[in-house]
Formats: C-alpha cells, structure tokens, sequence
C-alpha cells in the first residue's frame, strides 16, 4: 500500500504540466531542481527522461516550488 501511494505521488508530480514543473527548474550549478538527471551527463546520448532531485533538509521549500498553494499537502508526498 505505501508503494502504491508512493508511486502515484510520483506520477502526479510527473503529470503536472510543463510549466508548473518547471517553477522547480534546476539552475546550473545547483543539485536540486526539476530537469534531466544529473547522471544523464555520463552517458553519450541524450536520454528521453525527466528527473527531480531534492534535499531532505529542504524537502518544505524544495516541493513547495512545484506546488506553492498546497498548503501542507507537500507532506503527503
């Protein structure tokens, strides 16, 4: 059940429209953000992916980039 729950966090975070997820940009320089994984920069061709990383430290402001109105629902993430 909490796997299920994980998942679908995961997708609705993913679903959301390009222009909300990319409030949560990743800048250059940065470790966290929406955009390309970082790992994608050890491959040679380009990878049709997307990726999320945050901070546990700043899991509150890293979230409420992609959902600045929610509230405490980041929690539920």
């Amino acid at each position: 059940e909490l796997l299920a729950r994980v998942e679908a966090a995961i997708a609705g975070m993913f679903a959301l429209p390009a222009s909300e997820k990319m409030r949560a940009v990743r800048r250059p320089g940065d470790s966290c953000g929406y955009g390309s994984p970082p790992i994608s920069s050890y491959f040679s061709k380009c990878m049709w992916s997307e990726g999320y990383t945050f901070s546990p430290a700043n899991l509150r402001s890293d979230l409420r980039k992609l959902w600045p109105k929610a509230g405490h629902d980041y929690r539920h993430f």
